[in-house]
């Protein structure tokens, strides 16, 4: 984290999904409860996190619609992730696409799929509790305390005129259009 911020890089990410274990296995997440927990207590511990916010963007990653995750399963990933205090939080639709290994792995566990009504109650619970809590909606899944947390990255999909690299595991790069 020293590294981190000693070059200017001030924030931090992490895809959590849900803080319920059984979700997590379902997804097929390689990370568990206990990774997930370790990694939020590491960068709580560090001085410069919480202390003199080095770390001014700090966002979180949900996934709604979660095969057997209850209202109260969700509204608790939700309430853990806001006492956090971070800056921004997605909140991403599931969607099963034929082919992909969770399709399969969904296909044999045999769960079904919460149905839409309750995914639309977690969605609108989700709003308005984000927006008591002073964040503003600004895509369809995209949340920030203000114009400042908004994520640019998530920005650029929509503007084929600015140039970006990634880097990493399923990183997509747009340079010159292209």
């Amino acid at each position: 984290l020293d590294l981190y911020t000693s070059n200017h890089i001030n924030r931090v990410s992490m895809g959590i999904q849900s803080f319920n274990q059984r979700t997590l296995e379902l997804l097929g997440r390689s990370s568990s409860l206990s990774h997930i927990e370790n990694a939020l207590s590491i960068l709580a511990r560090h001085p410069k996190f919480y202390q003199n916010r080095k770390f001014t963007n700090i966002t979180f990653d949900l996934l709604l619609g979660n095969p057997n995750e209850s209202f109260a399963d969700f509204q608790n990933s939700v309430n853990r992730l806001i006492a956090l205090s971070p800056t921004h939080l997605s909140a991403y639709f599931l969607t099963i696409e034929k082919g992909t290994p969770f399709h399969k792995k969904y296909s044999e566990y045999k769960a079904p799929m919460p149905p839409e009504e309750l995914i639309f109650s977690k969605a609108i619970w989700l709003e308005n509790i984000l927006q008591e809590n002073g964040f503003l909606q600004y895509q369809i899944s995209s949340f920030s305390l203000s114009k400042k947390y908004e994520s640019q990255h998530n920005r650029m999909y929509w503007r084929s005129d600015i140039d970006y690299w990634a880097f990493g595991m399923g990183a997509s790069s747009l340079v010159g259009g292209y």
